[in-house]
């Protein structure tokens, strides 16, 4: 029942993702400033759910691993990063300050997680 529903989120969430970093690209090519830092800090947020959320998924599943699931992980983030790059690059173009902490604390606590997790043997 747990996994389930945790699946069901996970599936859910990567959509609203990927949605949210395409519409990120389209505010980049459309220079829309005002929504920058808000779309940063969703991203950030979206991704940190992501990885907690799939670290609960390789507990509670009898065939995932923490471990099997780095890889997924490390490949999503890598996405989630480009465009966060991006998007920082252009905030420091147009003078507008990035939320650093905002993204990059939360990130950092997930992947922490997830390698906890891996410690564990999870």
């Amino acid at each position: 029942m747990i996994y389930a529903s945790v699946l069901a989120a996970h599936v859910v969430v990567a959509c609203i993702t990927g949605l949210v970093a395409s519409y990120a690209l389209v505010i980049l090519w459309q220079r829309s400033e005002r929504w920058y830092r808000a779309i940063s800090v969703t991203l950030a947020t979206l991704a940190t759910f992501e990885v907690l959320s799939g670290t609960v998924l390789s507990i509670t599943s009898p065939t995932i691993t923490a471990a099997s699931l780095c890889a997924n992980i490390a490949l999503y983030i890598s996405a989630i990063c480009a465009v966060e790059i991006l998007l920082f690059l252009r905030m420091n173009d147009v003078s507008v300050r990035f939320p650093v902490t905002r993204v990059t604390l939360p990130l950092a606590s997930s992947v922490l997680v997830l390698m906890g997790a891996v410690v564990y043997g999870a």
